[in-house]
């Protein structure tokens, strides 16, 4: 479903407001064209190198950039500001948040928190938005996110993110689901799927699958935050649709086996990955239908997956 066209389901209501000391109150809740002003004011007030994370150059934001960031939500998006004191548009804005509808069916967002309101306010904006994406039907958010803006990686990986893309050795791509802990694909990726699982997200050949048309996700699998939903005997979103699932934890990784158990125990039911292994187990069968160990280069191990999904779709 496109998130421009979705449409809405109940969700949580704004705005949404915490107490602050001294009597303050801190309120998140929808932008409007008033808050123009206020939140090029919250721009004012980054640093060069926060503007740099934020927008990726030293882009100093102007007016008409600000009010159609605002207006998000008029193109089945979605833009919320968090203010402190009685919330009104003239209060002073802290942070804002927002996404806008890709053309697979997701969602791109971005956010920011003035420099004495970091720390928690991030996470919290980011949990508002994402109770807003699911209440409009929106299952997964994306963002593009520098390799040295930590803090925004940590928000997103407590999420359980998974990593989508890496344009570059600078930048990442995540995504992170608005509805339970594991994100789904997008709902209109098209193109042969490859989950992978391996410590920290990152993979040897995930560049190299991508370059031959591939989309690839990867994720930490049992070291994600909250544990893998496979090892508990629970459905995997993005195993379930993926073409192939490869296994790349450490050597000697107990878990590896029971992973690859428990996609075998589930694809009967949920779609018919192939299970590639690329490392070792530490013990037990495998129930992998292929190992990529011998693969030396991305370019040997992108043809061994070229060759396997066609002898399973030749099979199927």
């Amino acid at each position: 479903m496109d998130a421009s066209t979705s449409k809405p389901n109940p969700g949580p209501a704004l705005p949404r407001s915490v107490p602050l000391p001294k009597g303050r109150v801190l309120t998140v809740r929808a932008a409007t064209p008033a808050d123009v002003d206020a939140v090029l004011a919250l721009y004012r007030s980054m640093s060069s190198e926060d503007r740099y994370r934020r927008f990726f150059s030293s882009f100093r934001p102007t007016a008409s950039f600000v009010a159609s960031w605002l207006s998000a939500g008029d193109r089945g998006g979605c833009s919320i500001v968090a203010t402190v004191d009685e919330g009104t548009p003239s209060a002073e804005v802290v942070g804002e948040a927002g996404y806008v509808s890709l053309p697979d069916g997701s969602a791109e967002f971005a956010l920011t928190v003035a420099p004495a309101w970091r720390g928690w306010l991030g996470p919290w904006l980011l949990d508002v938005l994402v109770d807003e994406a699911a209440s409009r039907g929106v299952t997964v958010l994306q963002a593009e996110i520098l390799a040295e803006n930590r803090a925004m990686r940590t928000v997103t990986m407590r999420r359980g993110e998974a990593v989508l893309e890496r344009p570059d050795w600078t930048v990442v791509r995540v995504a992170v689901a608005t509805t339970g802990r594991v994100p789904p694909w997008p709902p209109g990726e098209r193109r042969r799927r490859v989950l992978v699982e391996a410590p920290g997200g990152h993979w040897r050949a995930e560049s190299d699958l991508r370059a031959a048309g591939y989309a690839v996700a990867t994720c930490a699998g049992p070291d994600r935050p909250g544990g893998c939903p496979a090892l508990d005997g629970a459905p995997c979103p993005l195993a379930d649709g993926a073409t192939v699932i490869v296994c790349a934890l450490p050597p000697g990784d107990e878990r590896a086996a029971e992973l690859l158990a428990a996609h075998q125990a589930h694809r009967a039911d949920h779609g018919d990955a192939a299970l590639v292994l690329d490392a070792p187990l530490a013990a037990g069968p495998t129930a992998a239908d292929a190992d990529l160990r011998a693969c030396r280069t991305g370019a040997e191990v992108v043809r061994r997956i070229d060759r396997l999904v066609i002898e399973r779709r030749a099979r199927s």
